[in-house]
């Protein structure tokens, strides 16, 4: 079993608490009041672990900041002005929100500190999960009494309208639920591995998924990162080829490049160099606010919209 953090403990607390207050403010009092009222404490409770998880994550980002602000004082003081310059990159596109290329020479303890930089913002994400999932089912669980109330007062059409809000809520914590068990895996010991998930497909020594729905491109970049991996960054004709196949003859489906901030100057969210390119006649073209890469059929790519996705392809690296 994994052990109980205190994050974990405080949760559970929000949660409990949540259920005391449906529990004595949704009275079957009649239909709309009463669902209305319930969905509000939800609402309210949802927003608080959003908040607390919004806050941990800038502290977190200030105290990898603060460490390498501290590292180029010392190496100053050393005179190391590789060692300096090397830190103050790191700053500059760390504050950049930029990722680092897989293979980027890195000196040990820069790369040491922010891959426990990044261990510690996808345990937040993955804890920030499953306190929703505990939320949602305190919420049903209240929502289902709330139906027998309304039942036995015969209201039925009252009664029918929280259960269309019950599959709605379950489905809403299937998919997050989803999330966790793609992200971790339990040791035993307390600690989580994070890799792909089991119904990923392998090539070339990484992992792929397709998820087809309507999506924004940041939408599907999040979701990705949730399942610890990332939007797929495509380098050759052959990964290419075997992205499409996933794609099953679905158009739009965005991968993991943008031009958002320099028209035209193409980049992979891994910070891989945008080398290959399998673009259709004509794109990119540069028009509008067409700044996201998608497959847009067989293994042709486009560049898209922000909003006018069909799917998307994760990748992981293990």
């Amino acid at each position: 079993m994994m052990r109980k953090t205190r994050a974990m403990i405080k949760c559970k607390q929000i949660v409990g608490g949540l259920a005391l207050v449906l529990a004595l403010t949704c009275p079957a009092e009649g239909a709309e009041g009463s669902l209305a009222s319930c969905k509000g404490l939800y609402e309210k409770a949802a927003a608080r672990i959003e908040q607390e998880t919004a806050a941990t994550q800038l502290a977190d980002r200030a105290r990898y900041l603060g460490s390498l602000d501290k590292a180029i004082t010392a190496l100053k003081k050393a005179g190391d002005l590789d060692g300096l310059l090397a830190v103050q990159a790191e700053k500059v596109r760390f504050e950049a929100d930029e990722p680092i290329a897989e293979k980027e020479p890195l000196p040990g303890f820069i790369a040491d500190g922010r891959a426990k930089y990044l261990e510690r913002r996808q345990a937040t994400e993955l804890d920030s999960k499953r306190k929703q999932v505990l939320l949602l089912e305190q919420y049903i669980k209240r929502l289902k009494q709330l139906v027998a109330e309304l039942t036995r007062a015969d209201k039925i059409s009252e009664a029918l309208a929280v259960k269309d809000e019950i599959s709605k809520v379950e489905f809403v914590r299937a998919d997050i639920s989803s999330v966790i068990a793609a992200g971790q895996r339990d040791t035993g010991n307390g600690s989580t591995i994070v890799g792909h998930p089991a119904d990923a497909k392998p090539f070339g020594g990484h992992w792929y998924k397709a998820v087809f729905g309507k999506v924004s491109w940041k939408q599907a970049k999040q979701r990705c990162e949730e399942m610890g991996g990332y939007l797929v960054c495509v380098g050759s004709a052959a990964e290419n080829r075997f992205v499409a196949k996933l794609c099953s003859g679905n158009m739009q489906i965005y991968l993991g490049a943008t031009d958002e901030k320099i028209t035209g100057r193409w980049r992979w969210v891994n910070g891989e160099p945008f080398r290959f390119t399998a673009w259709g006649k004509g794109v990119p073209n540069g028009v509008g606010t067409q700044h996201y890469l998608s497959m847009h059929h067989a293994d042709v790519w486009d560049d898209n919209l922000e909003n006018n996705g069909n799917g998307f392809v994760c990748e992981w690296d293990r």
